[in-house]
């Protein structure tokens, strides 16, 4: 069993941020200490991270990191010796190859972003590695150090190679970001972060910083303060795939008066769904179902309901999908919020995924709450 499969099969025992309650993540936060600057900030998040790792994985890591991590350094060392010529300088380096349109304006407006040149390397110098002993004799925990040294070395690389203003990415939940904004700052270059998918109350993304960080709204700005993210970084804007344009997308041929957006269910979960969606029919109107790309089992959808009434996305763009209805039905998906933007009235399925409901609540999930329309007021 290799070390990928081995951790697999340890993550199996962790726990699942549904199994534990709001009230559990506060009580734990309250334990951390106030960070003294980005170093204690980025290992303040690695413990609000492991606080679901199960111990035995806990254990596997450290030892690992603390054989990896000497091993590694010495690497990317030699890859700096031996380092490529500085090629082309880029405004800023993006991490969003194939998903551009996540970016927000401002950020488009501001600088050409370059996402083709992510991760195409690493490399540490000399004081890379003074630092990463700095961050050692603070926090002596291998595998946080190990980790922080993997990011650090793709950056190292990014910098010296395209000489970037900005460095754009989706990575709130990344324990080493923190300390690669100070790092990024001493280079005199800005750290951006901008949201992406949906987010809910997470040990996960405690304290971090950046120098900006886009999110959808108000409630998302609230929720990263309440888990004492930095408070000065946060700017609202929604992303160019939010701005649904339901005129100009709207296809006669996609309608359906309701759409139900599935994601990962189970043959129970999906008749369940499907016997709720009956008042649809009762009342003289269509409905279609949209299955994840990959996250849904279409085979056992095809078993289930007749083809004519499943919207497959290879076939179908997704604002055009959108737009093309009057209603979106679904659980935890970010098409909700995409349709809530566009002024098409969303509904929650409470029917299946009541227990899924009332523990988003807890987890301050936008859409679980008293004024949201839920399926279980249409079903009779």
């Amino acid at each position: 069993m290799n070390y990928i499969k081995f951790l697999n099969y340890l993550r199996s025992f962790d726990k699942e941020l549904f199994e534990v309650t709001s009230k559990e993540q506060k009580e734990f936060l309250s334990t951390m200490k106030e960070p003294v600057d980005d170093i204690d900030r980025s290992f303040n998040q690695f413990r609000g991270r492991h606080f679901f790792y199960h111990t035995l994985k806990e254990i596997a890591a450290e030892i690992i990191s603390f054989f990896a991590l000497p091993v590694y350094v010495l690497y990317c060392l030699i890859l700096y010796v031996f380092k490529p010529k500085q090629t082309q300088s880029y405004q800023a380096v993006g991490d969003f190859y194939k998903f551009e349109e996540i970016i927000p304006n401002t950020l488009r407006h501001e600088f050409d972003i370059n996402n083709n040149v992510w991760n195409k390397g690493r490399m540490l110098s000399g004081s890379d590695v003074l630092l990463l002993i700095k961050i050692f004799f603070r926090h002596p925990v291998p595998c946080f150090v190990f980790k922080t040294a993997i990011k650090l070395s793709y950056y190292k690389y990014i910098i010296y190679c395209y000489s970037p203003k900005a460095i754009i990415v989706h990575n709130e939940a990344s324990y080493a970001g923190s300390i690669l904004t100070k790092y990024c700052n001493d280079l005199g270059i800005e750290h951006v972060n901008v949201m992406h998918g949906e987010k809910l109350f997470y040990l996960g993304n405690v304290y971090f910083r950046y120098n900006r960080c886009y999110v959808w709204g108000e409630h998302y700005k609230q929720m990263f303060l309440s888990l004492k993210a930095e408070a000065t970084q946060f700017r609202i804007e929604i992303s160019e795939s939010f701005n649904v344009d339901v005129e100009n997308n709207f296809r006669k041929e996609y309608y359906s008066d309701y759409k139900y957006y599935l994601q990962i269910y189970d043959e129970a979960q999906l008749k369940s769904i499907i016997e709720s969606l009956n008042f649809i029919v009762k009342n003289g109107q269509i409905y279609k179902f949209r299955p994840h790309p990959r996250f849904s089992n279409i085979k056992l959808l095809e078993e289930l309901v007749d083809k004519s009434i499943i919207e497959y996305p290879k076939d179908v763009p997704i604002l055009e999908s959108i737009a093309s209805t009057k209603h979106v039905i679904g659980s935890y998906t970010t098409v909700l919020n995409q349709a809530y933007y566009a002024n098409i009235d969303v509904i929650f399925d409470d029917v299946t995924y009541k227990d899924t409901f009332d523990k988003l609540g807890d987890l301050n999930y936008i859409f679980a709450k008293e004024d949201t329309n839920k399926l279980s007021q249409y079903v009779k």
